[in-house]
């Protein structure tokens, strides 16, 4: 079966019909939406390939410009080689600061082999490259181009950054940078609730994974929050209190953690792990302020992350998966996951994607990574008052995707004040009219008509 949207009859929504939630992973798919005058409004899909840069600091040299990229096998090109599917690609990085030098830049050169044709079209599969450059305090322009090799096709991005840390007398902190181990350990996973501190002596991050985007979606991990911390003078001991906190949507607290850092040396590299099974999808902000007791000096950065799959669903958070299933299956479908042992949910999970997966050839689910793809759209786009799912607007989105077109009206026979949005579905012959009044900017499905 495939996921609802891609068929020409699709049921139709209703005003007022009660549409349970949906499903969670990350695509990481860089889809956003801009509000204007109280309105959503989609952003087209447009992004060639998603980019991040971030301040880093190393214990013994000080700051670091780190540059994570990430680009879908779709928009490479591959070639058949030997019974296999090759694609090869360069990606060049030049950093600039405000004065137009460029005190760092670098060219590689990647190949990527995959065994079948469909890999090579799987909106899941990414190539993904991170590099750190030392830099000093200042302003920087980061720029990261793409180019395939044996074709014309070239895609570039470019984005600023401020490194901090040159101000005399002050403390400072670099951006908080998202990771999850390679492997882990028996015991290695944190205490529930709690942030565990751990001051890094290695920088290089050997057995770890940077999140592209700070997205979380594990069954089994945990995740750790890193930050950089630069101390004002020279030479003795440094110390500091940090006090770090983990929000919801909500702006409700779910971790937080006091905690003093000693150190001998002025520059220090320090991470906070957290277990992450027993949180919501959803959205969360994740802050840390360092303070120099007596001296006034202080510092705060803060960074938002996603989480978007984690070993709750199968426990605790079990009927909100169901929910979010049902909306793209019926009763029948679901039997075998609603019936399961807590211990063979995660088994009848993969079975209900493996039911829906068009081709078997292979790992790759083409309906699993489109769903994945709308869920995460709708937590970003939507989410206001309550989580983008629960939205008329999400619920679409996600059971439709993206309209091939969208219009705005303001004010027609509904109502004075109102605010109009219709989203068209010309594969489906369908279009909603979703209403905000007053300006409030959350839009309510008003009708469906066939047209």
């Amino acid at each position: 079966m495939r996921l609802p949207g891609y068929r020409k009859n699709a049921p139709h929504l209703s005003p007022g019909h009660s549409m349970p939630l949906l499903l969670i992973i990350s695509a990481l798919l860089m889809f956003y939406s801009t509000e204007t005058c109280g309105q959503f409004r989609m952003r087209s899909a447009n992004a060639q390939f998603e980019m991040s840069v971030s301040q880093g600091l190393d214990g013994e040299t000080g700051s670091l410009i780190l540059v994570n990229a990430a680009i879908n096998y779709k928009k490479l090109v591959f070639f058949r080689r030997n019974g296999h599917f090759e694609a090869r690609y360069r990606v060049y990085i030049d950093i600039e600061n405000k004065d137009g030098d460029e005190p760092a830049g670098e060219v590689r050169e990647e190949t990527i082999v995959v065994d079948s044709y469909k890999e090579t079209r799987s909106p899941n599969l990414r190539s993904i490259t991170r590099r750190s450059f030392p830099a000093g305090p200042g302003e920087y322009k980061i720029k990261v181009i793409f180019e395939v090799i044996g074709t014309s096709r070239k895609y570039s991005r470019e984005e600023k950054l401020r490194i901090v840390g040159g101000e005399e007398g002050a403390i400072h902190l670099s951006s908080p940078v998202f990771f999850v181990p390679e492997r882990i350990r028996v015991g290695e996973k944190p205490v529930k609730g709690q942030l565990s501190f751990s001051i890094r002596d290695d920088t290089s991050w050997n057995g770890f994974v940077m999140l592209s985007g700070a997205v979380y979606a594990d069954f089994d991990s945990y995740l750790r929050i890193s930050s950089g911390l630069i101390f004002p003078g020279n030479g003795g001991e440094f110390s500091c209190v940090l006090t770090s906190r983990v929000t919801d949507s909500r702006g409700r607290t779910v971790s937080y953690n006091r905690q003093r850092l000693t150190t001998p040396r002025r520059h220090a590299v320090f991470c906070f792990d957290m277990n992450v099974d027993d949180l919501e999808v959803g959205f969360y902000n994740y802050s840390i302020t360092a303070e120099i007791p007596g001296s006034g000096g202080k510092t705060s950065r803060e960074e938002p992350f996603v989480i978007l799959l984690n070993r709750g669903l199968f426990r605790e958070n079990f009927p909100a998966l169901i929910s979010l299933l049902s909306l793209i299956a019926d009763d029948e479908e679901l039997k075998p996951l609603i019936n399961a042992t807590p211990i063979d949910r995660k088994g009848q999970w993969k079975l209900f994607w493996e039911k829906r997966d068009p081709t078997l050839s292979d790992d790759v689910n083409e309906d699993l990574g489109e769903f994945l793809r709308r869920v995460k759209y709708t937590l970003r786009a939507f989410s206001r008052t309550c989580p983008g799912w629960e939205t008329d607007m999400g619920k679409v989105f996600i059971k439709n995707g993206t309209p091939d077109r969208i219009t705005d009206r303001s004010g027609n026979q509904y109502a004075i004040g109102s605010n109009y949005q219709l989203w068209y579905y010309d594969s489906l012959d369908l279009v909603y009219i979703f209403q905000s009044t007053m300006g409030g900017g959350e839009y309510h499905l008003i009708d469906t008509q066939i047209y």
